[in-house]
């Protein structure tokens, strides 16, 4: 089996697998599993059936679509529709018009896509850096601007698929200021970009120049809305406050200091801007007269608000949070002057009409309870692979711990609320030592496994291990190979046979060769990432037809097995007798061996050489496992036995470690690891290591 890549373009698109919190149908019909970064509402015509519909745009890198239905108050959301294309967190989503919708995200890309059959039309990949923020201008359905780091704000032609940069933001301007919001007119000629140093940029797309700047801001802002005639524009920035801008005059003429902390939302609620939404870090959804300057405090959410989005008509904000739940909550119409505050400069120059002490500095606010909530499930937070890597615990929002098994790319077992470093003791196995295969990850409030073509075959384990015991014994398989070629299975098949509609997902209807063997009705996502050549992109692993762009080093380990053989697979290591126990060498004291070699198959290989010499061996095996004292059981004969015992820096070598445990846990050098035999009565004592368990 050939699986050398010499004379070869090197390709390190890395792939990725997702494992899902749910399975089927289930997940496509449920909340988010991650934080919402975008929203965005829009009335619908008389005949569609619903009178209203909402996109979300989360950190699980997915978009839902929801029909709400109702009158004067929302009164249920239902997912009728998934866009699933981007790789990581999606920063915002826009809807350029009825039948299509544009996103952006980290993976560096801004994607249109059809509302109508959810899926991805066009993808560019022109951004260097995350893409933060999107605008499109109503008169024009083909134009639309998107923002990022590293100071770029792009025209995109999405009726050609052309990418026109706006020139006023080149380096040459801004250098490296991040930009992290955008706005335009109604006719998309004058754009303003809000930066990471505070300065609010204005440009005309005609002549490709920054006009002018508003300065005022002492830190980021975060968003910016602008009323469609381009007179208004009010800014969000970290600085706390948010501040309403005259574009003629080029200045600002109110400041808005009702925040106590970063202010990362601003929603318009009507054309001109004169109503706004505003809610950040503090948790708090204040509703704005930007005019009179009187303001109520809708809803006070336990953690930061992260998206807006009004239902226009229906005296409804949406409200997204750090949380993966979305949340609606009905507000009349117009400010009542009998609750309202006047908004000061300074948070210590405010004053209130009325002001219902709470214990803080916020008034009550009107709304207590939401008119219809969008449930989420809780994202995993943190992951941690275990020893023998092939099994992932983790641990969601709320608490939760669970186990998860790699190769059946699902969880097995819950462990309910608990210390999260207290189970990882619990868990650890210091008779596995295998090294890292893929990195895992909870960036998108779930499971994920990052493989490289440079590490990613640098790990083996025997298929009895995986639960094959008719397996041969010395049968081993690369589990980065095992993975792939489940992944891909489809893929494989329909390049080589077909796709076929009716397949289901049974492992040999699917082709694979790969012994790993995903639970019934699992269906992990797959995501590669991309280059100077291909767009990233994210599939379901049993959706793929053979036409997805898979990277080279893919294909020819599933096709041809072909992959480089990693040199950490084996390790060398030097057997000798104990010094004092008048035993003989071996013929060969230097040896080589697989990592994954358990001490076991080492004692059997040492007693034949010394039966071979006339030595009467008896085997007694001590496993770390075993008991909790540790101890090896007392042999009932009254004949005196030798018994073959191992060691290694002083200790006892228990018999269900891998040499690379041994190694790792006993030896703790970086020369060769020294192995040392002898033999032992059944009533000499024995010495395990003792392991410092890294946490």
């Amino acid at each position: 089996m050939d699986r050398s890549t010499s004379g070869r373009r090197r390709d390190v698109r890395r792939v990725t697998f997702v494992l899902p919190q749910v399975g089927g149908t289930q997940q496509q019909c449920s909340g988010h599993c991650s934080g919402i970064n975008a929203m965005c509402v829009l009335k619908q015509p008389a005949d569609s059936g619903s009178l209203m519909r909402l996109w979300t745009a989360s950190r699980d890198s997915l978009v839902k679509v929801w029909d709400c239905n109702g009158t004067q108050s929302v009164e249920s959301a239902v997912c009728v529709g998934e866009y699933e294309g981007h790789i990581d967190w999606v920063n915002d989503v826009v809807v350029v018009n009825r039948d299509l919708v544009a996103t952006c995200s980290s993976d560096c890309t801004v994607r249109v896509w059809s509302d109508q059959q959810h899926g991805s039309l066009e993808c560019y990949s022109g951004h260097s850096d995350y893409v933060t923020g999107l605008c499109c201008p109503e008169s024009d359905d083909a134009r639309l601007f998107s923002c990022g780091l590293l100071g770029e704000v792009f025209q995109w032609d999405i009726s050609g698929g052309k990418r026109k940069p706006v020139e006023s933001l080149s380096k040459k301007d801004v250098g490296s200021n991040s930009v992290y919001s955008i706005a335009c007119d109604v006719s998309g000629n004058l754009v303003s970009a809000g930066s990471a140093s505070g300065v609010v940029y204005m440009m005309d797309t005609r002549t490709g120049r920054v006009e002018f700047e508003l300065m005022g801001h002492g830190d980021t802002v975060r968003d910016v809305v602008m009323s469609s005639d381009g007179s208004t524009l009010v800014s969000g920035s970290s600085d706390h406050t948010a501040k309403v801008w005259d574009t003629k005059q080029r200045r600002c003429i109110h400041t808005l200091a009702m925040h106590t902390d970063s202010v990362w939302c601003i929603e318009k609620v009507d054309s001109d801007a004169r109503v706004i939404f505003s809610a950040g870090r503090d948790g708090c959804v204040y509703k704005t007269d930007t005019r009179d300057l009187m303001c109520d405090l809708v809803v006070r959410e336990k953690t930061p608000v992260t998206a807006l989005s009004a239902g226009h008509g229906f005296g409804a904000v949406w409200v997204g949070t750090e949380e993966s739940s979305v949340r609606c909550y009905s507000d009349a119409e117009d400010i009542a002057e009998s609750r309202a505050c006047t908004v000061g400069s300074l948070p210590s120059l405010r004053s209130r009409k009325i002001f219902e002490s709470t214990g803080d500095c916020h008034p009550l606010p009107t709304c207590s309870d939401a008119t219809v909530m969008i449930p989420g499930i809780p994202a995993i937070v943190d992951v941690k692979l275990l020893t023998d890597k092939l099994h992932v615990l983790s641990k969601d929002s709320e608490g939760h711990v669970g186990l998860w098994d790699v190769a059946k790319a699902c969880k097995i077992k819950e462990f309910g609320v608990c210390d999260f470093v207290e189970k990882q003791r619990d868990m650890f196995d210091p008779t596995q030592s295998a090294l890292t295969w893929f990195q895992p990850d909870s960036s998108l409030g779930v499971v994920a496994g990052h493989l490289t073509p440079s590490n990613c075959f640098s790990c083996e384990t025997y298929t009895r291990q995986l639960g094959y015991g008719n397996a041969p014994a010395d049968e081993k398989v690369n589990l980065a190979e095992q993975m792939l070629n489940i992944l891909f299975s489809r893929w494989k098949k329909a390049k080589t046979q077909g796709s076929d509609e009716d397949m289901t997902f049974n492992l040999d209807d699917d082709g694979s060769t790969s012994v790993f063997k995903f639970a019934e009705g699992v269906s992990p996502a797959v995501m590669v990432s991309g280059d100077d050549h291909s767009v990233p992109w994210k599939k379901s692993c049993w959706e793929m037809d053979g036409s997805e762009d898979v990277p080279e080093w893919v294909v020819r380990c599933i096709m041809r097995h072909e992959y480089p053989v990693s040199k950490q697979l084996k390790m060398s290591f030097v057997l000798m007798p104990l010094k004092g126990s008048n035993l003989p060498s071996m013929s060969q004291s230097r040896l080589t061996a697989p990592r994954v070699l358990q001490v076991q198959k080492m004692v059997e290989y040492i007693a034949k050489r010394l039966e071979g010499k006339g030595y009467e061996c008896s085997k007694e095996p001590i496993y770390w496992s075993q008991s909790e004292d540790k101890s090896p059981k007392k042999s009932p004969s009254k004949k005196k036995k030798h018994f073959i015992v191992l060691t290694c820096n002083g200790m006892t070598v228990p018999w269900d470690f891998t040499l690379a445990a041994v190694r790792q846990w006993m030896w703790k050098r970086p020369e060769d690891l020294h192995i040392e035999y002898s033999f032992r009565s059944s009533s000499d004592s024995i010495v395990l290591p003792k392991i410092k368990i890294p946490i």
